[in-house]
């Protein structure tokens, strides 16, 4: 059984990896195209833990009821948040 839950964290690791790299490339693609701010940090903008989470346990809330607002949020999140800013 252990063998089994390291196995499985090591993939969840690297899916990780992959998704977290995928949105860094996508938000500075945001930032080319001047749909976000020059100065956001796309690496600490990549906060993908909602999504993270629903992959592991997928039936505790609804991505598909719930994307708008999500997305909307991520967005807000992008555009106002000073933290994510790079100096």
């Amino acid at each position: 059984m252990i063998g089994e839950i390291a196995q499985f964290a090591e993939l969840r690791r690297e899916i990780y990896m992959i998704n977290h790299q995928r949105l860094v490339t996508l938000l500075s693609a945001c930032v080319e195209k001047k749909q976000l701010s020059v100065n956001i940090d796309a690496q600490c903008a990549a906060i993908t833990g909602l999504f993270e989470n629903w992959l592991c346990v997928p039936d505790s809330f609804s991505i598909k009821e719930n994307a708008i607002r999500y997305v909307d949020t991520m967005i807000d999140m992008m555009k106002y948040s000073p933290s994510i800013r790079n100096n």
